[in-house]
């Protein structure tokens, strides 16, 4: 399998490029399951400075969100195969119990 590039560059300030990025990696046939025995814990911690400039700018908020839904338009024509409808992004793993 081949890992896609880097971020979508047009994702600028703060978020998007790891989504895009995950979708990147399903389109280049990596897989994902949900693991039910598993847990993923988010530590709080203070917003970034990064973080605290995109809130506050409202032009690079509007242009990450055309960027996001131009990157929607071309991820929906992109996964529409012959049945129209898209793969599901992850499958649910089943434990043999081991």
């Amino acid at each position: 399998e081949s890992c896609p590039g880097p971020f979508d560059e047009r994702f600028s300030g703060y978020g998007w490029n790891k989504v895009s990025f995950v979708h990147e990696l399903h389109r280049a046939g990596f897989s994902f399951a949900v693991l039910p025995a598993s847990w993923v814990v988010h530590c709080a911690h203070p917003k970034s400075s990064e973080s605290q400039r995109f809130a506050f700018n409202l032009e690079t908020r509007v242009r990450n969100r055309a960027a996001r839904f131009a990157w929607l338009a071309e991820l929906a024509e992109l996964h529409s195969g012959a049945s129209g409808r898209p793969r599901p992004l992850c499958r649910r793993f089943v434990s043999d119990g081991a």
